[in-house]
């Protein structure tokens, strides 16, 4: 990701663009989280009213999540096993690597 970064520093073009898509990224993780605490805290609403706006907020907030998690998480899934097992088996041959005699060049003859 660094060469990724250092690839885009000699053009602006590029770098706003880059800046841009993780803005977005960052607004539609924010709108996400602010529903779900918006759906949290009016949990145990008690409406009486008809058209109620806290009603209305709640079922838009439920659309949107909904709509938005369906993609999401089985994306995010996948991901993070595709991560987990990269990071087990670079982890596996690179750092748990036996120390045999031989690897060490014990001499065992006297």
């Amino acid at each position: 990701m660094l060469s990724t970064v250092k690839q885009f520093q000699g053009k602006k073009v590029g770098l706003g663009r880059m800046l841009a898509a993780a803005l977005a990224g960052l607004l539609l993780f924010a709108f996400l989280l602010l529903s779900s605490y918006f759906l949290a805290v009016e949990s145990g609403h008690d409406c009486h009213d008809e058209d109620c706006p806290i009603c209305f907020c709640i079922t838009h907030c439920e659309n949107v999540l909904r709509q938005m998690t369906g993609d999401l998480i089985p994306a995010g899934v996948v991901s993070i096993l595709f991560f987990l097992s990269i990071q087990r088996l670079f982890f596996h041959f690179c750092c748990l690597q036996e120390d045999t005699p031989v690897a060490l060049r014990v001499r065992l003859n006297p």
